[in-house]
């Protein structure tokens, strides 16, 4: 079973930055999904962050 790593990218997180997200991203190989949010975009931006993880898994199968 093939695993695939998916990280929503923060793009206007200023806690973690996005090169550093970016980065931990490319290292282990994930698709990167880039919301203009901060730092919790669960809670700044709930549906685009429900669209996008609904999108992925559609890809993936």
């Amino acid at each position: 079973m093939e695993h695939q790593a998916v990280v929503l990218l923060s793009g206007q997180d200023r806690m973690i930055h996005p090169a550093a997200q970016r980065s931990v991203a490319k290292k282990i190989g994930a698709k990167t999904i880039v919301l203009h949010t901060g730092h919790v975009p669960m809670l700044s931006n709930l549906k685009a962050v429900a669209d996008d993880i609904a999108n992925t898994i559609e890809a993936i199968r």
